[in-house]
C-alpha cells in the first residue's frame, strides 16, 4: 500500500518508515517489479534505499528519520539492488535498475555508470545481491537473464554455461526472480540461490574461478525440496 516498514523479528512489531504521501517524494513509492536495499552511502545513516513510481529519483530513509532524495536521476530508476564498490574504485556505489531493466550505478561524485547488461523480469525483476562470488575481489550483481544465471560488473560479465558446471549442464529456464548471495552450507564461501524453473530452489556452488560449479538442491532437514516465489524471488 505504498508504505515501508520495519518489522521487529523479536515480537513482529511494526514502524512505519516511509509512505507514499511523504512530501519528499516525487509521486509514490515504486511498489511493482522494484527492489529495496539496505546500507550507508556517502556518510549516510544505515538507510533503507528504494526509488519512486516516477522513476526520476532515488531516495532513503533512516529509522527515526525523514525521508531524503538521493539524487534525481534521469535514467529511470526503479529499484535498488545494494550498496558495493561495484567498479573497483574502492568507492561504495548505489547499484540500481535502470530503465528497461539495465543494471546501473551511481559513484559517490553523483556521476552515473551501466554494466550494459539487462535483466529479465516477470512478476518479480530477476536482479538480486551483489557479493564478490567467485573470490577474485570484484563485486558482481547476480542476475537472470534469457533464463540463465549471468553476473555483471562495471568493466565485467559471465553467463554460467555448460562449461562451467561440473557434469556439463548449466541451469536454464530459470525463473525471472532475483537471485541472492548466501553461505548455505556453512562451509565460509558464498554460495548463489535461485529459483528453478518449476519453482524449487537451488543453488551454485563451488563458484571459486567460475569453473567446477556444482548446481545442487536447497532441501530442508528431511531432504524435501523447498520452494521459491517469483515476485520476491531469494532474498
Amino acid at each position: 500500500s505504498g508504505k515501508i516498514k520495519l518489522v521487529e523479528t523479536d515480537d513482529g512489531s511494526e514502524t512505519l518508515l516511509a509512505e507514499s504521501s511523504d512530501s519528499a517524494i516525487s509521486g509514490s513509492i515504486q511498489t511493482s517489479e522494484t527492489r529495496m536495499a539496505v546500507g550507508t552511502w556517502s556518510g549516510s545513516p544505515q538507510s533503507v534505499f528504494f526509488a519512486n513510481e516516477n522513476e526520476d529519483a532515488l531516495y532513503r530513509v533512516a529509522p527515526g528519520g525523514s525521508v531524503v532524495e538521493v539524487t534525481p536521476l534521469s535514467d529511470g530508476p526503479s529499484g535498488v539492488l545494494g550498496i558495493r564498490d561495484i567498479d573497483s574504485d574502492s568507492d561504495d556505489e548505489v547499484v540500481y535498475i535502470g530503465s528497461s531493466d539495465e543494471i546501473r550505478y551511481l559513484n559517490k561524485d553523483g556521476s552515473t555508470g551501466s554494466t550494459g547488461i539487462t535483466a529479465d523480469q516477470n512478476n518479480g525483476v530477476g536482479a538480486g545481491s551483489i557479493a564478490d562470488y567467485d573470490g577474485d575481489g570484484d563485486a558482481a550483481v547476480a542476475m537472470v537473464e534469457s533464463g540463465q544465471i549471468r553476473l555483471a560488473g562495471a568493466t565485467w560479465d559471465h553467463k554460467i554455461t555448460d562449461s562451467d558446471i561440473q557434469g556439463g549442464t548449466a541451469p536454464s529456464s530459470v525463473t525471472k526472480a532475483p537471485p541472492t548471495a548466501a553461505d548455505v552450507d556453512d562451509d565460509t564461501e558464498t554460495e548463489l540461490l535461485y529459483v528453478a524453473s518449476g519453482g524449487d530452489l537451488r543453488y551454485l556452488d563451488e563458484l571459486g574461478g567460475l569453473t567446477d560449479i556444482t548446481v545442487r538442491d536447497l532441501t530442508d532437514e528431511n531432504k524435501n525440496a523447498i520452494s521459491g516465489d517469483d515476485y520476491t524471488g531469494v532474498v
